[in-house]
């Protein structure tokens, strides 16, 4: 059975996000890690791995800073997202 992916769950996507990036300036660093988390496994794995992609091909094509992409896995489950957030902010 495949559940709805919750607002609260894409919430932290962008939480993660933003406060894996905020401290991250680019005349400061030449790298920036920027936390990401997918649904990676479970019922919408296959729209991680497409995320995952899209999120690929548009670092491939580069910029002035590089961007090193970590990867968390939610696994479109709300209790797994909050443990994946907690490891990417370690």
């Amino acid at each position: 059975m495949v559940t709805k992916l919750q607002p609260t769950s894409r919430s932290f996507v962008v939480l993660a996000v933003v406060c894996l990036a905020a401290n991250l300036s680019a005349q400061e660093r030449k790298v920036a890690r920027v936390g990401m988390l997918l649904p990676l496994s479970g019922g919408y794995a296959s729209v991680g791995e497409d995320n995952r992609r899209g999120i690929e091909m548009a670092l491939a094509e580069g910029g002035e800073a590089q961007v090193v992409p970590v990867y968390g896995d939610s696994g479109a489950d709300p209790i797994q997202s909050i443990r994946e957030f907690r490891n990417l902010l370690l």
